[in-house]
Parts: structure tokens; C-alpha cells; sequence
């Protein structure tokens, strides 16, 4: 039914102001559907599914066809997505003009069918990015200004890739150390993604609910001071002592300090970009006890 939808809204754009869908010619330059987006690791290298998207073009006339094509989520197309060989970096290569906005999220390989299952950003830098270690599922959503002689619009693509396995030694993120009145706690500390001197380490974690962390007070204030601080932050926390299988975390709100619960995990993301081939995402976590 939703594709019909789709269908329909397409014929309703083009037989209206836009355009019209039949009878008229591409002007110059211009494209029916978004760009093309080859992924390359090493020598390898795979065309990503499109999927959603919108997009405009002009007609040699000097009218607009609209075009709107809806697609199944990424991760309910196992099976049916292109796999990338391993390695640590990939690189995004478009077949036609470069979007203006880029943003690449994955899932671990546990993920497919679970359509709520939160994605991780992964950090893209140029047209190049970090392969998280082991198989994941990647989404790239792109987006193209209006005004180009091509077209315009937004879209998504789709792909499956199986990173470098093993690490190399890194440092890792600053340190962040806890502070609850006048007891002070380092914070424990671990990282998804990792640059040093252009090494990039990966690592896919499990739920924190069964993390060793150390213990604050339940009901007392906890601020943070940062090795060296981030430029984002992001909260969350999840139950202590929950199976990986049945845990479940929540976002919170990051308003400078926080007042934890007797009973959960609360875990910060931590945000450096990557600058001189150093930075990416630390995570930082405590519990809360009686």
C-alpha cells in the first residue's frame, strides 16, 4: 500500500506545476534519480543499494518533475545488500555530482529485522571513513542544495561491510574524571571508533548494563572534568545487571551535571573530531548504588 502511496503522490507531482512526467526531455546535465555511490576498500569495491528518496529535476522546457520512491528499512533487506571485503578504511565515490551533506550510521550484524535498533554515526572525513570491526550494516544519507543543473533532492543507500578484525595499540580518549562532592572517581573508559597518528581502531561493545563500572552514590550531584573536553555529549543509561538480550537503554538529557539513580548504568559518549589523524567517539561510564 505504501508503495502505491508513493506511486501515486509521483503522478499527482508530475501532472501538476512541477512538471510533466512524460513527453518532455532532460535538460542538459540534468538526472531522473540521484547519483550512484560506489564504496571502495583497498581493491574492492561495491555500488551501494539506493533506497528512499526525493528528487527533483529539470526538464529541457524549463519545467520540474518531482519524483518521491520509498524503500524498505536497510536492515529488513538481509540478503539483498552488496557486502564489502574487510579492511580498517573505505571510501565514498559518487557517480555524478558530490552531495553537500553526508552522513554515514551502522548496525552490528545482530541487528537485521530490528528496525528500531538505534544506529551508530561513523565519522566521515572527506569521502573517506572507518570500517567498524567485523560485519555491519551501513546507511549513507545524502543530501543535494536545490538550485543544481542536475537535480536535487535527498536519498539513501545501503551496504554491508566486514572490517579488519583485531586491533592496533592506541591510547584511546582523555581520561574523565567523576566528581561527587569531594570524592573524585575516574570514570570507566572505552571508545567505538579511534584515531591516532592515522591508526583508526574500531570496536563494537556490548549493552553496558553488564559493564565493571565503578560505583557512585545514588541521589548525590556528579559533575565531569574532561583530560581535555569534548564537542559533543551525549547521556544515556541503562539497568545494572540485565542480560544483553533483554536490555534496554534511554536518552537523557546532558545539562552540565547530573543526579544519578540507585540501579543504573549511565553511560556519556564522547565526541573529538577528528583533527591531525586524532580523535572520535570515547565512551565513558559509572553505576549508581544505595
Amino acid at each position: 500500500m505504501k508503495k502505491k502511496l508513493c506511486l501515486l503522490l509521483c503522478a499527482v507531482l508530475c501532472l501538476f506545476p512541477l512538471g510533466a512526467c512524460q513527453g518532455e526531455d532532460l535538460a542538459e546535465g540534468a538526472l531522473p534519480q540521484p547519483p550512484g555511490l560506489t564504496v571502495t576498500c583497498g581493491e574492492e569495491s561495491v555500488t551501494a543499494a539506493l533506497g528512499s528518496f526525493q528528487w527533483e529535476y529539470p526538464q529541457e522546457d524549463g519545467t520540474t518533475v518531482a519524483v518521491v520512491s520509498d524503500a524498505v528499512h536497510p536492515l529488513d533487506r538481509e540478503g539483498d545488500l552488496p557486502e564489502l571485503a574487510g579492511g580498517s578504511q573505505a571510501t565514498l565515490s559518487w557517480d555524478g555530482p558530490a552531495p553537500e551533506t553526508v552522513v554515514l550510521c551502522c548496525w552490528p550484524e545482530d541487528a537485521w529485522g530490528d528496525t528500531d535498533r538505534e544506529a551508530v554515526e561513523v565519522p566521515v572525513d572527506g569521502d573517506s571513513f572507518p570500517l567498524l570491526a567485523g560485519l555491519h550494516i551501513y546507511e549513507v544519507r545524502a543530501e543535494w542544495p536545490e538550485g543544481q543543473a542536475t537535480g536535487s533532492g535527498d536519498a539513501s543507500y545501503a551496504f554491508t561491510a566486514r572490517g579488519e578484525e583485531g586491533e592496533t595499540d592506541v591510547q584511546g580518549p582523555p581520561s574523565l574524571t567523576l566528581v561527587q562532592g569531594e570524592e573524585r572517581t575516574e570514570a570507566y573508559r572505552n571508545f567505538l571508533y579511534w584515531e591516532e597518528d592515522g591508526v583508526c581502531v574500531n570496536r563494537t561493545l556490548s549493552a553496558p548494563s553488564g559493564w565493571e563500572v565503578p560505583q557512585l552514590e545514588g541521589g548525590v550531584p556528579v559533575t565531569l572534568e574532561w583530560e581535555r573536553e569534548p564537542e559533543e555529549i551525549r547521556l544515556e543509561r541503562w539497568p545494572q545487571g540485565v542480560p544483553d538480550e533483554e536490555a534496554q537503554g534511554e536518552d537523557l538529557p546532558w545539562e552540565g551535571s547530573l543526579t544519578p539513580e540507585a540501579g543504573w548504568v549511565y553511560v556519556f559518549y564522547a565526541d573529538w573530531e577528528v583533527q591531525d589523524g586524532w580523535g572520535g567517539t570515547g565512551v565513558y561510564a559509572f553505576g549508581a548504588e544505595e
